[in-house]
């Protein structure tokens, strides 16, 4: 009975400490690292959460009776922890898209244990970075797209405009003028990210970006390639002319 009292002691003393750390940190918003990596303050929460994940591992009792101690005190860390990101003053949209996906990637490393508590809260995490990854995605085609002059002819498209009536970017001239700009700029064209995507802190997180963006723009030209030679787009006879590769070259000059 004395052990279980001081169990519970040093159970509340904790939770109090995580509480007081989560309330500072909602109250005072911690400025953003120049690499874009969790600050001290998030990496002091990180740490908060290995010592709960290792201290629950350990604890020789039975799992559900662990978890019901547990998992409330981790799935508050993981929430202060992710929140804590998504008022980035001062940074753009690309460079807060990273170090939401830096913080949201570092949380995740840090959920290793094959207890059921652990493991629930991680699939929550894991599906929070997959989210921001393909939103990180889009934004870097997107950039990618406008920089290469073919961002307002894929929006259109996107759009499900069947003809070029309902869009100006898809009128013959226009496009005739921004696909000789795109190929332009693929013939230059170093990398498909934008110099923050550098800042990614994993590596495997950095590829799948890239790649991501690779197909995005590859599936957009291909979409445009097929408007064209469609002939209820409603184009003069030779403007197939105005394609200068096929959507497989195009793959293939993205490296995807």
């Amino acid at each position: 009975v004395a052990l279980k009292a001081l169990v519970d002691k040093a159970h509340e003393t904790f939770t109090k400490l995580v509480d007081a750390q989560i309330k500072q940190l909602s109250e005072n918003p911690v400025p953003y690292t120049s690499d874009l990596s969790p600050p001290p303050a998030i990496e002091s929460l990180l740490d908060q959460t290995r010592s709960l994940i290792k201290v629950h591992s350990d604890c020789l009792v039975a799992e559900s009776e662990k978890d019901e101690a547990f998992v409330p005190v981790l799935e508050k860390l993981v929430k202060a922890i992710l929140n804590s990101t998504t008022n980035a003053k001062g940074l753009n949209e690309s460079n807060g898209a990273v170090y939401r996906l830096n913080t949201a990637c570092a949380l995740d490393g840090c959920l290793k244990s094959p207890e059921g508590g652990v493991v629930q809260v991680k699939a929550g995490v894991s599906a929070v970075v997959k989210k921001l990854i393909k939103q990180l995605i889009m934004l870097q085609a997107q950039a990618f797209l406008d920089k290469a002059g073919l961002g307002e002819v894929a929006k259109a498209l996107n759009g499900q405009q069947t003809d070029s009536k309902g869009a100006p970017a898809l009128e013959e001239s226009k496009l005739r003028a921004a696909l000789s700009s795109f190929y332009g700029h693929l013939a230059g064209v170093n990398t498909l990210l934008t110099p923050e995507m550098d800042r990614l802190s994993d590596p495997w997180v950095r590829v799948t970006v890239r790649d991501g963006v690779g197909v995005f723009v590859k599936d957009s030209y291909a979409r445009l390639h097929a408007h064209v030679l469609n002939p209820k787009s409603g184009y003069s006879p030779g403007a197939s002319a105005m394609l200068k590769h096929s959507p497989k070259q195009i793959e293939t000059l993205l490296d995807i």
